[in-house]
């Protein structure tokens, strides 16, 4: 019974270390995706988040990069084939890679509902604006800590990388309130 024992905590053990990220690379990968669970990472996904993460490539385009390896698996659950061709007509697979939950089951409701294809075109890309990158839901809480009164919604691509780097400067909540208010002004 001893051996059984000490082999089910030795296997419990090795078979939670093998995919554990470091504290330094959930800390990195963090920083571009604040609201991945690096713990339900796995090995091979950590480390090509790494790689994304110390590359020269803008911030946004690293996180959307991270998103994308959690999220490709993912995408093809949430929609059919046939769902997932008409939802391509109207955004990269990129963009659906990144989407959030919530913009996932809306998207699922607007090409269910057989509306006409205008319409269903209009409504999908309201979910998605492609002219700015969109803080990802953890950034924007983060944001409506700082400034609760803000409109989100009307941001620059410029405007939101500047909040990005705010938010996950390290500095302190009196530094980065400054830094928001700035930004938002």
């Amino acid at each position: 019974m001893n051996r059984f024992l000490t082999a089910t905590a030795v296997a419990s053990v090795l078979a939670t270390s093998a995919f554990a990220a470091t504290p330094e690379e959930t800390s990195l990968i963090n920083r571009y995706a604040p609201d991945v669970n690096v713990e339900m990472m796995t090995d091979e996904q950590v480390a090509e988040a790494v790689a994304i993460a110390t590359t020269d490539s803008a911030d946004t385009e690293k996180r959307t990069e991270i998103q994308a390896i959690l999220e490709t698996d993912t995408m093809t659950e949430d929609f059919s084939p046939d769902q997932l061709s008409i939802i391509n007509e109207f955004m990269s697979s990129d963009q659906i890679a990144v989407m959030s939950a919530d913009q996932r089951t809306e998207v699922l409701r607007i090409v269910n509902s057989e509306a006409e294809p205008d319409q269903m075109r209009n409504e999908i890309l309201a979910l998605y604006p492609s002219d700015s990158p969109a803080l990802t839901e953890a950034e924007a809480q983060r944001v409506q800590f700082f400034a609760p009164e803000a409109d989100l919604s009307v941001l620059t691509a410029g405007q939101t990388e500047r909040l990005r780097a705010a938010i996950n400067s390290g500095q302190g909540d009196a530094d980065i309130k400054l830094l928001v208010d700035d930004i938002l002004s």
